[in-house]
C-alpha cells in the first residue's frame, strides 16, 4: 500500500501522451516551468555505476527511479525557495570552501577534487548538495521544536516502542476511475458485512474474507485475510496503519476504512507490546522520524500541487 517513487511517476507516465524520440537537447521532465534534460539524468545515473549491465527493463525501471529523485529534488528546491529564500553565489562559495577545509583536516586529508572523484559529482553538484541540505536544515529547525517533538512522541508512542499488531482484513477494490456512486456501493458493501459480523460474534471473520476479499493477495497467499505483523509506520497507508493501532482489543473489527487500493475492514488478532521507552532518551530518533515524514509530506503535497496545476509532465519516449 506504500507508494514509492517509481509508482507516482509510472501512473504519470502511463497518463501521457508521449510519441517523440529521446534527444539530450528535449527535457526529460518539467517541473513548474523548470526543465530536467535527459543530459541531467544521465549524469544523475552516471553516479550510481552497477557491477552488471541493466537487462531492458531494468534499466527502464532504473530511468524512472532516478527521474523521480530529480523531480523530488526539484520540487523541493522550489519549496526552499519560497520558504526559506535563496542563498547567495558569496555564502554558497564559502560553505564549499569549509566543507573542503573539513575534508583536509579529516585523517583521509582529501581534497575536494578527490572528494569529487570518489563521489563522482562535480564541485558544482557539491556546493548545491550542501546549500540544499543546510536550507532544508533551517527549514526544519522552525517546524521541529522540542514541544512538537515531545508532542508527537506521546502520540504516536507505539512507533518508538516498537509495537506491532497483528491483523486481518477484508478487502473490496475500487475499479480506476469509477465514480462516487460506484465508490459508495462498494463501501456500503463492507458495512453491511460488518453489520453482521458484529451482530454474530460466531461468525467466521476468516471465512467473510475467503468469500469476499479481492486483490492479489486474497488469490496468492489464502491466509483468510492474515496480514501478520507489522509496525505502526512504513508497511502500509497511513490511513490503514492509524486504524490497525487504533483498534482497542484482540477481536476488535473497524470501521470502514478507504484506501488507494479500495475499503477495508480490519479486524485485530494480536499485539505485541515491545519496548518501554523514554523521550529524553529517543529525542534524536524522534527527531530524525519526523524530519523524514515531513520531508515525504512536502514533497507528496508538491507532486499533487504540480499534477494538478499541469506543471508536471514527463517527456520520456
Amino acid at each position: 500500500m506504500a507508494r514509492p517513487v517509481i509508482g507516482w511517476i509510472g501512473v504519470l507516465l502511463a497518463a501521457s501522451s508521449l510519441a517523440h524520440g529521446q534527444s539530450l537537447s528535449r527535457p526529460a521532465a518539467t517541473v513548474n516551468g523548470v526543465a530536467i534534460s535527459f543530459e541531467q539524468l544521465q549524469a544523475e545515473m552516471q553516479q550510481m555505476p552497477l557491477a552488471l549491465p541493466d537487462a531492458p527493463d531494468q534499466a527502464r525501471t532504473r530511468q524512472l527511479e532516478t527521474l523521480g529523485l530529480l523531480i523530488d529534488r526539484e520540487l523541493m528546491r522550489q519549496f526552499l525557495d519560497k520558504h526559506v529564500g535563496q542563498e547567495t553565489p558569496q555564502v554558497m562559495e564559502k560553505r564549499l570552501a569549509d566543507f573542503e577545509a573539513t575534508l583536509l583536516r579529516r585523517e583521509s586529508k582529501l581534497s575536494l577534487a578527490e572528494f569529487c572523484q570518489d563521489t563522482r559529482q562535480t564541485p558544482e553538484q557539491v556546493k548545491l548538495g550542501l546549500t540544499e541540505q543546510q536550507r532544508w536544515n533551517q527549514y526544519v529547525a522552525t517546524r521541529l521544536t522540542n514541544a512538537y517533538l515531545e508532542q508527537y512522541y506521546r502520540e504516536n508512542r507505539a512507533i518508538f516502542d516498537k509495537v506491532t499488531v497483528r491483523v486481518s482484513q477484508i478487502a473490496l477494490r475500487v475499479p480506476v476511475g469509477a465514480t462516487p456512486e460506484e465508490k459508495e456501493q462498494v463501501r456500503d458493501r463492507l458495512v453491511k458485512i460488518r453489520a453482521e459480523l458484529l451482530a454474530n460474534p460466531r461468525l467466521d471473520f476468516a471465512e467473510y474474507a475467503r468469500n469476499h476479499s479481492q486483490g492479489a493477495h486474497a488469490k496468492r497467499d489464502k491466509k483468510d485475510g492474515d496480514l501478520g505483523y507489522f509496525p505502526r509506520k512504513g508497511f502500509f497507508e497511513e490511513s490503514f496503519a492509524q486504524e490497525a493501532f487504533r483498534l482497542p482489543h484482540v477481536g476488535a473489527i473497524s470501521e470502514v476504512v478507504e484506501t488507494s487500493f479500495g475499503f477495508h475492514l480490519i479486524k485485530l488478532t494480536d499485539r505485541r507490546v515491545g519496548e518501554t521507552t523514554e523521550f529524553s532518551k529517543v529525542k534524536e530518533a524522534v527527531r530524525a522520524h519526523c524530519t523524514q515524514e515531513l520531508r515525504q509530506t512536502i514533497l507528496e503535497q508538491q507532486r499533487k500541487a504540480a499534477v494538478a496545476a499541469k506543471a508536471l509532465q514527463i517527456e520520456l519516449p
